[in-house]
């Protein structure tokens, strides 16, 4: 049986594409709205961009990625705040938060 070399050289292709990385870096996009400095690097500095209300726009995409007190702190951001930097109503609704998560979690152990 003789193989036919075009079959072969087509499936190998194939595979070879499919096995390679798309250029989805995109390492030479330079992102729209984002300041700038003079040679061309983000400027890490720059205010925070704000909505039509002056509130700052933390709308976007969001990536957490580092080391353990990185990732909690997407979970907890007042983890480092002592108690007098926070506010009696703040306080008090973390109390009841919290509360309300022991009760939940007491009902989901019971079930």
């Amino acid at each position: 049986m003789r193989t036919h070399p075009i079959p072969v050289v087509a499936a190998l292709t194939f595979v070879g594409v499919l096995a390679s990385p798309a250029a989805g870096q995109w390492p030479s996009y330079i992102a729209p709205g984002i300041p700038r400095l003079p040679d061309g690097k983000p400027n890490l500095s720059a205010p925070a961009p704000r909505t039509s209300d002056g509130k700052p726009d933390l709308s976007g995409m969001w990536h957490i990625d580092g080391p353990g007190h990185v990732i909690s702190f997407a979970w907890n951001v007042a983890q480092d705040l002592a108690p007098d930097d926070v506010t009696p109503w703040a306080r008090s609704v973390f109390r009841e938060r919290v509360a309300e998560e022991e009760v939940r979690s007491e009902r989901h152990a019971v079930l």
